[in-house]
């Protein structure tokens, strides 16, 4: 569906129409180059979480973006100089991308073409976009605000910044950001699904609804092949039910050592000892394998080769930072500086890091990964 400002059909109408179908627990993403409509974010976030990157620069209003900053719900990140131009929205299983920035005139009034797309094969595309573009802002800051402030005093007098390098590109995000990026972009859209049947196998209050998700692509890849599902005319739904219907004696062991990552973190309590850290990591399977693989010893390894205060680190800042969760991830999985640490690998990162976030972020494996991909030569084949 094509949207141009004009008759009763706005832009701000179809994304107001779009939340109407969205789910509370969807984070709504946008990106816009200029912004200037607060009123619309604030009314998102009275339903949903926000994030949006934006522009620090002349076309974004100051007084605006001050009605959005640390207000309930709402996330902002920003790039400075003229580099960052997108301007699309993505509520749900549903995005509008075209020519309008997230202003008033842009939304309402001006001459834009903009497109509004439903379950498209591009919107994990289109995810993995505002993940990389989220982890390349700078997260706003009272001073950075203040900052824009005195810049925007001289706005349509002078060009009061010119964009270095470093301003809209941080550097391309390691093979291992990047694959967990498409993973979780991947595994949200068929949540979105798996949400859309109505039906669970657990009730939310005891299992996650990302964390049923994954023992879901556990069962579907230890059970199923993507060739004999196509060749079936087997539906996602149906495996979804035949998944919900199967024996969950061997999900259990799996559900409660990620359910314990989830609720007790013994790096949150100085008192712990190693042995209670170790017991802790052992719920893992990664990091549990690895042990397994090479005599046991990764656990001996992991506090023989760090010293204690750089494991303590670690962790605190993976699960406990004060960055945006996605973005430790990002510094964890790229290993270097203070943040790196000898023999706990990437792996066991990204399944630590999904037990814990496991209300927000998924959980990923080499299975899951596995489970993902018969999903998509199954069912969303390219």
């Amino acid at each position: 569906m094509i949207i141009t400002n004009k008759g009763k059909q706005t832009i701000q109408s179809s994304i107001e129409q779009c939340l109407k179908k969205c789910s509370s627990t969807e984070c709504l993403e946008i990106a816009s180059a200029f912004f200037s409509q607060s009123n619309l974010l604030l009314e998102m976030a009275r339903t949903n979480q926000v994030k949006i990157v934006l522009r620090l620069e002349e076309g974004t209003n100051y007084k605006e973006v001050v009605k959005i900053f640390n207000k309930h719900n709402i996330q902002i990140r920003f790039f400075r100089g003229d580099l960052f131009h997108p301007k699309f929205f993505i509520m749900g299983n549903q995005a509008i991308i075209g020519s309008a920035n997230c202003t008033g005139k842009g939304l309402n009034n001006n001459y834009e073409a903009c497109i509004l797309l439903h379950d498209f094969e591009g919107l994990k595309d289109l995810r993995m976009i505002f993940d990389q573009y989220w982890l390349e802002a700078k997260e706003l800051t009272m001073l950075e605000l203040e900052d824009f402030k005195k810049r925007s005093k001289s706005f349509h007098r002078s060009t009061s910044y010119k964009a270095s390098k470093n301003d809209s590109k941080k550097g391309t995000p390691s093979n291992s950001v990047m694959r967990y990026l498409e993973f979780k972009s991947e595994f949200e859209i068929l949540r979105v699904r798996y949400q859309a049947f109505k039906q669970r196998k657990y009730t939310e209050d005891l299992v996650p609804i990302n964390l049923e998700i994954d023992k879901y692509l556990y069962w579907l890849q230890h059970n199923k092949k993507a060739e004999i599902l196509r060749s079936s005319n087997t539906s996602l739904e149906k495996t979804i039910l035949e998944f919900i219907n199967s024996p969950d004696e061997s999900e259990k062991e799996a559900i409660e050592h990620a359910m314990k990552i989830k609720a007790n973190n013994p790096f949150s309590r100085p008192s712990s000892t190693d042995e209670e850290k170790l017991s802790w990591l052992n719920n893992i399977y990664s990091f549990k394998q690895y042990q397994q693989r090479f005599a046991k010893s990764a656990g001996a390894k992991l506090f023989k080769a760090n010293k204690s205060d750089a494991i303590n680190k670690f962790f605190d800042y993976l699960l406990n930072g004060n960055d945006e969760p996605l973005g430790r991830l990002k510094t964890c999985l790229e290993a270097h500086g203070d943040h790196k640490l000898e023999g706990f690998g990437a792996s066991s990162i990204t399944e630590l890091f999904g037990c814990y976030y496991i209300d927000e972020y998924p959980i990923k494996t080499s299975t899951a990964e596995k489970g993902i991909n018969i999903v998509k030569s199954a069912f969303f084949p390219e």
